[in-house]
């Protein structure tokens, strides 16, 4: 049963507007703060390439400080959503742990909440990516680790 609250709570939530505005927002102020100077999430970049692992984790530190909020409104409404709607009456007369229901809403918003994170990571590509930055401003992007071996001595 928690399951399938779960994925109730996240196809409705991905159904709303505020998950695709707060997903396209964070897209573009991390696609902003990679390909333009202007734009500067956590500090100046300097001399670093623009997707240094520095870079990234400045940006990754802000827009989860930013994230709180949003993984509060979605959590917030999920319950909230059903006490008034008066819906709460329905579930709690069906044979449905407390814990399933709580859960279930829980995770359900914060794997929504981590989708929409993945728009940070998203820009963070995508950005690296465009022709017209610097060659030299732009480190490769490894999906792998650098060595497979041990660590050296």
């Amino acid at each position: 049963m928690l399951a399938r609250i779960l994925w109730f709570e996240v196809r409705y939530q991905i159904r709303q507007p505020l998950f695709w505005i707060a997903f396209v927002l964070y897209f573009l102020f991390t696609f902003l703060a990679i390909t333009t100077t202007p734009v500067q999430i956590g500090g100046s970049i300097g001399s670093v390439n623009r997707n240094a692992p520095y870079v990234i984790m400045q940006i990754l530190l802000v827009m989860t400080v930013l994230g709180t909020f949003l993984t509060t409104a979605f959590v917030s409404t999920s319950v909230h959503r059903d006490y008034e709607t008066r819906a709460d009456a329905i579930f709690f007369s069906l044979p449905l742990r407390k814990s399933d229901y709580l859960f279930g809403r829980f995770l359900g918003a914060l794997v929504v909440a981590l989708l929409v994170y993945m728009g940070v990571l998203a820009g963070v590509i995508v950005g690296s990516r465009m022709p017209w930055l610097e060659a030299e401003r732009v480190g490769p992007f490894l999906a792998t680790p650098m060595s497979t071996g041990p660590w050296p001595s």
